[in-house]
């Protein structure tokens, strides 16, 4: 079927996209008997992403949860909107409902120019050059100058476990602390300054890991284009991406699975994981053709993303809520 044309579809709500944004991904058509249970369920696009409903047939209801308590029913032909990371869900309302997701982001080359500009995607404080007796108190007021949903880059000489320490008891619920290299002269972790109403959630630490590794793949690529062998960003990509990896089937898919979920959707996880090694390792034995396989390796993450946020994971905290302190710990300490 022919997408419908925007310039004269019913847009629900009446919002356009961000200027500049173009699509990068359509989803299969689903229907009202294969529309995955994730997204009947509370879920939200990736930091970035930008989702369009096209209604192909039939009818379908889509609501924020937001607090607004704003709903829309879609029927053939129409658009509805929805802006990156807002929770919503939606419901099938006819047997004969057909529709699919076109998501748009701003294009690469304007986040590679970005990142060309800075050698680092994010703020980062190297505490090396600094005394140990100071360095704590920078990291702290560094930290409280982020607004929610920034992140601060931490790079030190030795194991940073002991500040961790303190910021679970002085900034409790408030920061996420993802490792982002161990090496014997670099530690660095990517620290992020969340609303810290409450304890973070699977599925957020996921997404925000998700964030993390998509803007070091932004820097990567510009690394590569600048022919700039001195930045960390590809070899921090490829531990990140293998870690993260590592965790989810080593430690959530098990879980997930011993708590009564199906088998079949990390089965296909796995398979992507596998596609995803390969990628890095075309890398890592023809850096030449680097850029080649990072092309195929960002494709290939949009894809996996969106079905790990949008299907995967809130099935996966649904199950998993009991155990949600214990392996979030688990995920932030790895």
């Amino acid at each position: 079927m022919t997408d419908p044309d925007p310039l004269q579809t019913i847009r629900k709500p009446a919002l356009t996209l961000p200027t500049g944004y173009a699509p990068f991904s359509r989803t299969p058509t689903f229907d009202a008997h294969n529309l995955p249970p994730g997204l009947r369920d509370s879920h939200r696009t990736t930091h970035g992403v930008w989702a369009e409903i096209v209604m192909e047939r039939g009818r379908l209801r889509y609501e924020w949860l937001d607090g607004s308590s704003r709903q829309w029913m879609l029927e053939a032909g129409e658009i509805g909107v929805i802006p990156t990371e807002l929770e919503h869900r939606v419901e099938p309302l006819s047997d004969d409902l057909r529709f699919h997701l076109q998501l748009y982001r701003a294009p690469q080359a304007a986040q590679g120019d970005a990142a060309a500009d800075d050698a680092s995607p994010w703020e980062t404080l190297d505490l090396r050059p600094l005394p140990p007796p100071v360095r704590h108190a920078k990291v702290f007021a560094a930290f409280d100058a982020l607004s929610p949903g920034q992140a601060l880059l931490l790079i030190n000489d030795h194991d940073p476990s002991p500040l961790r320490g303190q910021f679970s008891v002085l900034r409790r619920h408030r920061y996420l602390w993802l490792p982002q290299s161990v090496g014997s002269e670099r530690w660095s972790v990517y620290l992020y300054r969340r609303e810290g109403r409450e304890a973070p959630s699977l599925g957020e630490t996921l997404k925000v890991d998700h964030q993390r590794l998509d803007q070091l793949l932004e820097a990567s690529a510009a690394q590569l284009d600048r022919g700039d062998s001195h930045q960390p960003w590809l070899e921090d990509l490829t531990w990140g991406l293998k870690r993260h990896i590592r965790l989810e089937e080593s430690l959530l898919f098990p879980a997930f699975i011993a708590a009564g979920g199906p088998r079949p959707p990390t089965e296909v996880m796995a398979m992507e994981h596998r596609q995803i090694e390969e990628d890095l390792e075309r890398m890592r034995v023809a850096p030449t053709n680097a850029d080649e396989a990072l092309v195929a390796l960002r494709r290939l993450l949009e894809q996996h993303n969106f079905k790990e946020e949008g299907v995967l994971y809130p099935v996966m905290a649904r199950l998993l809520d009991e155990r949600r302190a214990e392996l979030t710990e688990a995920l932030l300490t790895a």
